[in-house]
This record gives C-alpha cells, structure tokens and sequence, in this order.
C-alpha cells in the first residue's frame, strides 16, 4: 500500500494523554522497526547500524510531542532514554491524580437531603 504512511494520524503527547500515544507511538515504531531499539537501547555502541538506527527512533518519537517537551529531548541522548524519561514524567502525575481521587472519593458522601441522580452525577464527575 503505497503513501499508507501519509494516511495515519498521530496524535502529539500532550499533558494528560501517554496512555493513549504510547501505544500508537509503540505501533508506529514497530511498523518502522525502530522499537527493539527504544525498549532495548543500543547494545553495542560501535554497531553503527545500531546507533543509526537509535537516532532515528529518538527523531520519530521527537516529531510525535507537543513543543513544550522539547528540553526533554534535548536533555537526552538516546531514543530509550527519552521514553523512560517521559514515563517517569507521567508517573508522578499519575501518582498525584490517584491520591487526588482517593481523597475524593473518600469525601464523597451523599447528603440527607441530596437527590440521587445528583448524589450519582456528583460521583460520576470524579
């Protein structure tokens, strides 16, 4: 299939979106057999075959983020470590979001005189 690349939409890692652009990012490098080399790293680094190919996958996964991640890229020097450089990013804040919700729900109680479809909304919206 010809121009197929051209036809896939990619979305930019943003703020709140890894779990969805890691996996579309994981599918595009292992279509363009760039992700042995994130996940992996490069073994040998006088393989220039390696390290070519190491480049490239930090420049894939450099062109699928938002402008404001860009010190991250420029701070490291291989395409895994800026893959566990954003977990790690996205880690924290998940960390923090989960002990936010916790604290919600635990706080989440229905008053006395609250009706029910409110009481539930009010749940839903956590």
């Amino acid at each position: 299939m010809a121009g197929q690349d051209n036809l896939v939409h990619m979305e930019d890692l943003g703020v709140s979106n890894l779990p969805s652009w890691k996996v579309r990012t994981k599918m595009h490098l292992i279509r363009k057999d760039l992700y042995d080399i994130v996940e992996d790293g490069v073994v040998d680094i006088k393989d220039k075959d390696q390290v070519k190919k190491d480049r490239k996958a930090l420049a894939e996964v450099g062109l699928l983020i938002e402008a404001f991640h860009l010190t991250t890229v420029d701070k490291v020097t291989s395409a895994k470590e800026l893959w566990e450089s954003f977990e790690n990013l996205f880690k924290a804040q998940t960390t923090a979001r989960l002990m936010l919700l916790r604290r919600q729900m635990t706080n989440l109680k229905k008053e006395p005189t609250e009706p029910l479809p409110m009481y539930i909304a009010k749940a839903q919206s956590i």
